[in-house]
């Protein structure tokens, strides 16, 4: 989520080489956030703090120069509570309100891609990982910087096999479980012997039980769990109240401080909880990623997410 300001980079120039929408009168350009602040605010408030810090630097730099004039950048936000038709909405009114890119968590782009393309008007993911959602022939307007679902679901496969584990994989029916759902199947679908149990459960599921005795029963020895980060720190605490003590592994969702704070009266129960995540590098190696991550620290402060 610290990794927008080279893609901030590269949506300027699809601006620049594009068109996009017409800029105002004052010079300013306005790039929207489609984040869920409300409903994940570490996930949103992470992805704000990049791009506003991002702008901040190209603006520091002289702004971005179409033709002969140059404009200031400027962030907005719109929340789109996690929700498909509100992330399409947003992008609508982002349209309409004359924004040159949208830096996007991931949640609609299926439905709102089409809105932004028409408009010329290109979308850049940051947080989501799933393989349809980038497609450069059929949504020639949709980039990504973040790692895939695809490779998070060969790299568990790999590191779960060598642990000799059956795995039982609960995943929500979010969009991000969904497309979770799909990277594990086809990792996972070539060494069939470790799968001990496939499950769904609903992302707004008040008490998840069942289906832990589900996986429970299916003989697992691991649990990996690809959910919003609510139904992760539901799926602990139903499996550590059972008195189940199966290591659990995570999708990047298991970073969020939410499952850590939705857990605080039972600390104990998160030791040793893995998430995986990613390391950007680039041509240039991963020099200038970390130069942005530090200046983010410097600007923000690191990101308490609860492990070491």
């Amino acid at each position: 989520m610290k990794r927008v300001a080279p893609l901030l980079v590269a949506l300027l120039l699809l601006i620049a080489c594009d068109g996009g929408s017409s800029p105002d009168s004052a010079g300013t350009l306005t790039i929207v956030v489609n984040a869920p602040f409300s409903k994940a605010p570490y996930i949103g408030d992470t992805i704000f703090r990049g791009v506003d810090l991002a702008i901040d630097q190209v603006n520091a730099a002289g702004g971005v120069v179409l033709g002969d004039r140059s404009y200031t950048l400027r962030a907005e936000k719109m929340d789109n509570a996690l929700s498909p038709q509100k992330a399409l909405d947003n992008v609508r009114a982002a349209v309409a309100s004359g924004a040159v890119a949208v830096v996007d968590e991931g949640t609609g782009i299926e439905g709102s891609w089409s809105v932004a393309n028409d408009a010329d008007i290109p979308i850049g993911i940051v947080y989501q990982g799933g393989e349809q959602l980038v497609d450069p022939q059929a949504k020639p307007n949709v980039f990504r910087i973040t790692p895939t679902d695809h490779g998070i679901a060969y790299r568990f496969a790999e590191y779960l096999g060598l642990k000799k584990l059956k795995v039982a994989f609960i995943h929500d029916d979010s969009d991000y479980g969904e497309q979770g759902k799909v990277a594990f199947d086809d990792a996972f679908g070539r060494v069939p012997e470790m799968i001990a149990a496939d499950i769904s459960v609903p992302a707004t599921a008040p008490d998840v039980s069942a289906q832990v005795l589900e996986a429970r029963q299916s003989k697992a020895t691991g649990l990996l769990v690809w959910a919003r980060s609510s139904v992760v720190a539901e799926i602990v605490r139903a499996t550590r109240s059972s008195g189940w003590d199966v290591p659990i592994y995570t999708a990047p969702t298991g970073e969020d401080p939410l499952v850590r704070q939705q857990l605080s009266d039972h600390p104990e129960w998160v030791d040793g909880l893995t998430f995986a995540s990613g390391r950007m590098t680039a041509e240039k190696g991963p020099a200038p990623w970390m130069a942005f991550q530090t200046a983010y620290e410097q600007a923000y402060g690191q990101d308490e997410v609860g492990v070491k």
